[in-house]
């Protein structure tokens, strides 16, 4: 017997906003799964990677649910009789009726403000599967009814350990299909680049390695997506910081968008991520172990990875053979400037860590570890 299994997720909305504006142009005339399948196809962070996978098993099939997607949770709404003045949590508890799953993976810290028992209790589910990869301590107010929280870094799991909930690593990975989809339409330039974000609170560090790469003046592609555009523009950040008397982080901030060509995300990311010789990574501020989604993008897009060092880095890839570490912001231009100067030895150590990203660290991988963990939950 197939046994149902719905994972839920969310997007950012600046992300849903731009798909639904300039991407993705007839959704008015698609069908749940047309319009569902067609946001997919962007590559947006996991986004059907779990689905596909799993589903060729046999055993399982699992239902993507992208909740904070009104659009497109309407129109199941629409499709499955659903009175259209519903909320959203009114949608998301008639699927749970119509699609009667035995297990709920919830990638969208819903039960952080839900209660996982009521759940089982109204809806008949066996097993509860959380992930958190951030926070490190949410799930114990809310949800005793939480079976398994699965985490990308060793030091959250003990934390949920030191709670009593059965914790399990479960690392981020690479899904392959990306790379064949997008690495034919890259020209590879010899330059760094970074492509995330910046916050207030997290990434004080992230955001001085970043100010220290454009005083260096070396060739860098800066592509940040929740601040601003261009030298004229003032961004929420910078308002932010305005209103709470940090004038140097305003200033920063303008700084940094004077040299941001702007955020990338799902297929453009990769697109991105594959255009240039060396990625930069660092976690944020009170990362204590590495394992961010980046480790994997860029290795698996085939970037000369040069990452922050983290005392369990050597456990994912191996320093300086597969990827550059640094210690401090010093070390870190030094040797992006190096191998910006030697391209075939960063080229070498890229292709290292490509190949162990594709063999050790795929998608395919991940979610057959995923399925021995339901396996074992139902047992």
């Amino acid at each position: 017997m197939t046994l149902k299994i719905i994972r839920t997720s969310t997007i950012p909305t600046r992300y849903l906003h731009d798909l639904y504006r300039n991407r993705i142009v007839n959704w008015q005339e698609m069908k749940y799964s047309e319009l569902r399948t067609a946001i997919f196809g962007y590559f947006i962070h996991e986004f059907d990677q779990y689905s596909h996978y799993l589903n060729l098993s046999g055993r399982y099939h699992m239902e993507e649910l992208i909740l904070n997607d009104e659009i497109l949770q309407r129109k199941w709404a629409d499709e499955n009789g659903v009175r259209r003045d519903c909320s959203m949590d009114e949608i998301f508890i008639e699927q749970m009726r119509y699609y009667k799953p035995t297990l709920v993976y919830d990638n969208n810290y819903y039960f952080m403000k839900n209660d996982a028992l009521k759940c089982k209790k109204d809806f008949g589910v066996r097993g509860i599967i959380a992930w958190d990869a951030y926070t490190g301590s949410k799930f114990d107010k809310q949800s005793r009814g939480v079976d398994v929280v699965l985490t990308c870094v060793e030091y959250i799991r003990s934390i949920y350990g030191k709670l009593g909930f059965r914790s399990v690593l479960l690392p981020f990975a690479f899904d392959r299909r990306v790379y064949d989809k997008v690495q034919s339409e890259k020209d590879v330039l010899n330059q760094v680049c970074f492509a995330g974000t910046i916050s207030d609170n997290v990434h004080r560090d992230r955001k001085a390695l970043l100010l220290d790469f454009i005083a260096a003046k070396i060739p860098f592609s800066l592509h940040i997506s929740n601040l601003g555009k261009g030298k004229f523009c003032i961004s929420r950040a910078q308002i932010r910081a305005l209103k709470d008397r940090r004038l140097d982080d305003f200033f920063d901030y303008f700084l940094l968008q004077s040299h941001n060509l702007g955020g990338v995300y799902g297929r453009d990311m990769f697109k991105t991520l594959g255009s240039s010789s060396i990625q930069l990574n660092i976690h944020g501020d009170n990362s204590l172990q590495a394992g961010n989604m980046r480790l994997y993008e860029a290795t698996g897009m085939g970037s000369l990875l040069l990452t922050d060092w983290k005392s369990n880095i050597a456990d994912i890839f191996d320093p300086e053979k597969e990827i550059v570490t640094f210690r401090n912001n010093a070390e870190a231009i030094e040797k992006a400037t190096y191998f910006l100067n030697h391209p075939k030895e960063a080229q070498a150590i890229a292709k290292n860590a490509q190949a162990r990203t594709f063999s050790q660290y795929s998608a395919e991988s991940r979610v057959k570890r995923f399925e021995v963990i339901c396996n074992e939950l139902l047992s």
